[in-house]
């Protein structure tokens, strides 16, 4: 194959990567708003389920735990 045609392909490639995987939501505000509410409620339903679940002690030393673990950690610590 010719460089050209390579470079072709590549380009293509790499065009449905960015857009499968988001990196054309700055092109489209009302999709990136979107996204943007559905990680909100995600966090406001965890945040819910989380405070039925666990006591006010539990929710207390839960917290405490993760304020000291590093905080690229904490996520990995709550699952």
């Amino acid at each position: 194959m010719a460089d050209p045609e390579l470079e072709a392909i590549r380009q293509r490639r790499m065009q449905e990567l960015m857009s499968k995987h988001g990196a054309g939501n700055q092109h489209n505000p009302d999709q990136q708003k979107a996204q943007e509410e559905a990680k909100r409620e995600a966090e406001e339903r965890r945040q819910m389920m989380l405070s039925q679940i666990l006591s006010s002690e539990a929710r207390e030393i839960r917290l405490i735990r993760i304020f000291m673990s590093k905080s690229l950690c904490s996520r990995a610590k709550e699952k």
